[in-house]
């Protein structure tokens, strides 16, 4: 089991593409080098947006 520290490192957020809010966290394996995006509901526009990884 990983420490809380570690989890915390691997810890990325989920921006909404259209109204800019950070709705998700997610944890992503560091070997991998692109950005994710994924079709999530956004709490803020109601709907299925976009949802890109950000820093």
């Amino acid at each position: 089991m990983a420490s809380k520290s570690k989890e915390r490192k691997n810890r990325k957020k989920m921006k909404c593409s259209e109204c800019g809010t950070i709705t998700y966290y997610i944890r992503k394996n560091v070997s991998l080098q692109n950005r994710l995006e994924l079709s999530k509901h956004c709490k803020h526009c109601t709907k299925h947006t976009l949802h890109k990884e950000t820093k």
